[in-house]
C-alpha cells in the first residue's frame, strides 16, 4: 500500500502498530506499558502504586459514564456511580491486602 492509498491518519498509525506487531511481537509492548506505568508512578504519584491505580480506574469510569450519561436518569447514574466506588474500594482492598506495608 502506498502513501496516497492511505485513508487517514488514524489508518496510517494503526498499520504503523501491526506492523511494529509483527516486527517485535507482543512482548515489546508489555515492556513499553509495564516502563510508562513504572514512569507514572514514579512521577506523578511518588512511588505509590495503589493511587496510581485507583486514578486510572477513575479516569476510565469517569469516561464511560460520561459516555452513557445522556442515556441514564439521575437514579440509574447515582447507582453507576455507587457500584464503580464499591468497585474500585474492593480492588485497593484486595491490592493492598497483597503487599502488606
Amino acid at each position: 500500500m502506498t502513501r496516497r492509498e492511505l485513508k487517514s491518519k488514524r489508518e496510517a498509525g494503526r498499520l504503523g502498530g501491526l506492523a511494529t506487531l509483527a516486527k517485535y511481537g507482543r512482548g515489546h509492548f508489555v515492556e513499553l506499558g509495564a516502563k510508562g506505568f513504572a514512569s507514572l508512578v514514579r512521577n506523578r504519584f511518588h512511588g505509590d502504586k495503589v493511587a496510581a491505580i485507583q486514578e486510572l480506574h477513575d479516569l476510565a469510569d469517569q469516561r464511560h459514564l460520561a459516555a452513557i450519561a445522556g442515556s441514564l436518569s439521575a437514579s440509574e447514574l447515582a447507582g453507576a456511580l455507587t457500584r464503580t466506588n464499591d468497585r474500585v474500594d474492593d480492588y485497593i482492598r484486595k491490592y493492598r491486602a497483597q503487599f502488606p506495608a
